[in-house]
């Protein structure tokens, strides 16, 4: 269905996931949202998009940020994409090695 949404819907739900993850208390629905995340950065990476660049600068920030739930989310993140699209991902690889 997700290739069926027009640029700007799916500009829209990237934002609110990207939302959903920085504000969302209850870990619960983040782990929720961590997985929403990933099938979308498969899809758009599988359609020849960018793989959601805006979700690798969301992650350096988290994986940088002073509170240790910032930096476990970040590293849930990855965790979660790299089961599923780690090729597609290589082209980020420089960026995600500055996490290390």
């Amino acid at each position: 269905h997700y290739s069926k949404f027009d640029a700007s819907t799916k500009t829209a739900l990237k934002a609110e996931i990207l939302s959903v993850l920085a504000n969302e208390p209850e870990r619960t629905v983040r782990n929720g949202a961590v997985g929403v995340a990933a099938s979308l950065c498969r899809l758009e990476s599988g359609s020849g998009g960018t793989a959601w660049p805006e979700l690798f600068q969301f992650i350096a920030a988290a994986a940088s940020d002073s509170h240790p739930d910032a930096r476990e989310l970040a590293f849930w993140l990855l965790q979660e994409m790299t089961e599923t699209i780690g090729m597609h991902l290589k082209p980020q690889f420089p960026n995600m090695a500055t996490l290390f």
